[in-house]
């Protein structure tokens, strides 16, 4: 089935060219939250003992969101999966840094099932926009661009934060993930296609 969709624009053209712009920005959320989440947590006063709890419990989350994201996906379409997870995630971004305590272990789950659970799905959207002639130069770019991205995101992430703060960092981490949602929307009738 995933070798059906071999039309005009797919191989490596521009819908899979789409579809690795919206994992490198994925990849790049991932990279940077998990990098500066403790140090905004410690700076609200948490404790490196609640620290560690709360990332005991995203990662978690993030093991059922690697899970059940694909089953999702497959079931209500991949689209609609990651438009969700990546809206859920940016919520739950802003809300562990500044939202009350006592949701903290609530939101860390949600985090992590979304954060972890949009990568499984744009893993398998990808082999529905290449012929399988091509699955293996096409994923080994994909999981390239992304690598680069989450590299390349947590130093310009950390930049920021040297220079305006962590608040004004997951702010602007926030709003990236956000832009993933109009960014994905012309991906519609190719991730149905596939799926």
């Amino acid at each position: 089935r995933d070798s059906q969709p071999a039309t005009r624009d797919s191989g490596l053209g521009p819908a899979y060219g789409l579809l690795t712009a919206v994992g490198m920005l994925d990849a790049s959320t991932r990279a940077a939250a998990l990098t500066f989440l403790p140090f905004a947590l410690e700076g609200r006063g948490v404790s490196p003992a609640e620290v560690g709890l709360l990332f005991t419990v995203l990662f978690g989350g993030g093991a059922a969101g690697k899970f059940l994201c694909g089953a999702l996906g497959d079931r209500f379409g991949s689209l609609g999966v990651v438009l969700i997870t990546e809206t859920a995630t940016a919520l739950a971004l802003l809300g562990l840094v500044w939202g009350p305590p006592a949701a903290a272990l609530v939101l860390a789950i949600v985090f992590g099932f979304a954060l972890n659970g949009t990568s499984s799905v744009l893993y398998a959207a990808v082999a529905g926009l290449i012929p399988e002639g091509k699955r293996g130069q096409g994923y080994g770019l994909y999981y390239t661009a992304i690598d680069i991205a989450a590299a390349a995101a947590t130093l310009a992430y950390g930049l920021v934060a040297d220079s305006l703060g962590l608040d004004w960092t997951f702010a602007l981490i926030a709003a990236v993930t956000l832009t993933i949602v109009p960014l994905a929307l012309p991906l519609r009738r190719r991730l149905a296609a596939t799926s």
